[in-house]
Order: C-alpha cells, then sequence, then structure tokens
C-alpha cells in the first residue's frame, strides 16, 4: 500500500515491512548472537542491537555453531556489543535493523558467494522528539 509523500527510499522499505507484518507466517525462529572473548578479524560489533531478516536464501553467523546456517524467514538478534561474523555460501537477501536511542537504521542487501554485498537501499528514520 502506498502511503502519500513517502521519499523513495522510506516508500521501498514501507512495502517491504507491509509484507512482513501482513504474513507473519514467513518468519521463523529468532536466533541470538553472544559475545565472544575477543573479536576475531571480520567480526561485526557496533554499539546497539541489530535484527537480520533472511528474506530468500541463505545466511549464517561463523561465530555461533548453530547458527551458520540460517534460512529463509530466520532471524539473527545481536544484541548491543555482541558480534557476529558473517558467511554467505549461497545468494541472500538481507533485511538489517539497527535500534539506536534516538533512530532506527534499516538496509536491504543482497549477497553471493564470493561476490561484493549489493547495497540496494538504505535509510534511517529519526525518532519523534516529545517537546
Amino acid at each position: 500500500m502506498k502511503a502519500p509523500g513517502l521519499p523513495a527510499d522510506q516508500q521501498f522499505f514501507a512495502d517491504l515491512f507491509s509484507g512482513l507484518v501482513l504474513n507473519p507466517q514467513l518468519l521463523g525462529r529468532v536466533w541470538f548472537a553472544s559475545q565472544p572473548a575477543s573479536l576475531p578479524v571480520g567480526s561485526l560489533c557496533i554499539d546497539f542491537p541489530r535484527l537480520d531478516i533472511v528474506l530468500r536464501g541463505e545466511y549464517g553467523n561463523l561465530l555461533e555453531a548453530k547458527q551458520q546456517r540460517l534460512v529463509e524467514g530466520e532471524m539473527l538478534f545481536i544484541p548491543a556489543r555482541a558480534a557476529n561474523l558473517p558467511v554467505n555460501n549461497k545468494p541472500v537477501m538481507l533485511l538489517s535493523l539497527v535500534f539506536a536511542p534516538t533512530w532506527l537504521g534499516y538496509r536491504f542487501t543482497i549477497a553471493a558467494p564470493r561476490r561484493c554485498c549489493i547495497l540496494l537501499a538504505r535509510s534511517q528514520l529519526p525518532s519523534l522528539q516529545r517537546r
């Protein structure tokens, strides 16, 4: 459903979120990343919690043995200051959300094995400040 007056990047994500909300049966298991004692080279660690949703294909986190193969509909929640080491041995379409205190960041990427990720869209929404 097209919302009037949204910029193209926000409309893209509004459509994507609408599809997930209207079809919750597409979503499956949620995995949780942990905080390793030391960060391996290539791992991702930020100060805000994140949620990666596999929309198509396979995605994984090499830091956790049971998380090395997440399939369509599965999600990986990475708490603040926890880490993940992403791997994609097969093509993947991924929606990533970052939850900051004053904004919500989101991006949509497509990645293939042995190829660079293609960032298709990225945006963020500031929180509404109370006056």
